[in-house]
């Protein structure tokens, strides 16, 4: 907690004996400016023990984000008169929310600037299960001026948190399905509880762990995934949770639900919001274009005879779009005479030939 100053410490101890225990533990703290040492006595009965300390930091503690991705480090060693055992991890101090729809981070404006992850490895056929493979995509994000990712259905492993942390990079993850019938299949949905229960255990404490998605474009019981969020926001409010990755479900989708922290939509009630929807809003002209630029590919088809019908074509085309790569490479074919059917390759690279300019001056 960056507003308090303290760190909350859930320890799991498995007493394999059958006997009680007298044991001692000891947290270590470490950062570039902090070195706490704090030492519980504990009785451990035998099988599993649970135990939350909360520890005090009084000097002033540094909170990550993208441009500080500040990181501490707990050491937790457990001592016991049979030997001793330690675990260490990794955490920072940051606080991620939603201020009158203005998402903020450590009380500033925060604007992400992401895109998406598909798991699209073919080299390996798999994420990078190592945190190199990880800094890598990050770092190529970042060279463009990114800070976010969402991945698209899926929670990624933890490598790719390690490297988020230290490179201060947003993270959303979501639980790995794509359905219309969420909360209708009873051994699916208990499968995504569990799911959604190891993701906390094993990540929840990483930084850029800051968003959560249940699934992607969701459809059924919408009420089962709002009651999923509440749960999920009971167990670890460390972060925000959002209901769907965008719904087409009826009466959903233009505005959240009372249990999002914020909203992924295409569009609102006042109209869209994605891109196709800003770049193309006139469906009508998009669809004349489009109708253009298959009757001129069908006047190909007919070969040469019908080439300058389909020229006039592709000239319709340009004028309403002109940035319309099909319309301009087979107009270019035209002109340089290419065979219709022949050697298509050839012409179309003598279609894209560059133009030397003469840079001397």
């Amino acid at each position: 907690d960056g507003e308090s100053n303290t760190v909350k410490v859930t320890s799991i101890l498995n007493n394999e004996t059958n006997t009680t225990v007298k044991s001692t533990i000891n947290f270590l703290i470490t950062s570039a400016n902090n070195t706490i040492s704090f030492d519980s006595a504990v009785v451990l009965n035998p099988g599993v023990t649970d135990i939350d300390i909360s520890i005090k930091i009084k000097n002033s503690i540094k909170k990550w984000d993208e441009f500080n991705p500040v990181l501490y480090k707990l050491a937790a060693t457990v001592k016991t008169s049979i030997g001793a055992d330690t675990k260490t991890t990794s955490f920072g101090f940051r606080k991620i929310n939603n201020a009158a729809a203005q998402l903020q981070i450590n009380g500033r404006p925060l604007f992400l600037r992401g895109t998406l992850e598909c798991s699209i490895f073919p080299k390996e056929g798999h994420a990078p299960m190592k945190k190199a493979g990880w800094l890598r995509v990050f770092t190529i994000a970042k060279s463009y001026g990114l800070n976010h990712l969402r991945f698209h259905s899926w929670c990624p492993p933890e490598a790719a948190f390690t490297a988020a942390d230290e490179l201060g990079f947003y993270l959303q993850v979501e639980l790995p399905v794509w359905t219309t019938k969420i909360g209708m299949d009873a051994p699916a949905d208990n499968f995504l509880k569990a799911e959604a229960d190891r993701i906390i255990k094993y990540y929840g404490n990483h930084p850029s762990f800051c968003f959560w998605s249940m699934g992607n474009e969701m459809q059924g019981n919408m009420q089962w995934l709002s009651d999923e969020v509440n749960l999920l926001k009971a167990k670890d409010n460390r972060r925000l949770y959002t209901t769907t990755s965008f719904t087409f479900e009826e009466g959903y989708g233009k505005s959240p639900q009372a249990a999002d922290d914020y909203l992924i939509t295409q569009y609102t009630k006042k109209g869209w919001v994605r891109g196709q929807g800003i770049f193309d809003a006139d469906l009508s002209l998009r669809n004349k274009v489009h109708c253009q630029y298959l009757m001129g590919l069908g006047y190909l088809g007919f070969g040469n005879a019908k080439a300058e019908g389909a020229e006039k074509l592709f000239e319709q085309v340009l004028q309403s779009d002109t940035s319309h790569q099909g319309a301009i490479i087979h107009k270019k074919m035209i002109k340089h005479h290419c065979p219709i059917g022949v050697v298509f390759y050839q012409c179309i690279m003598a279609a894209q030939k560059p133009t030397l300019v003469d840079q001397s001056r």
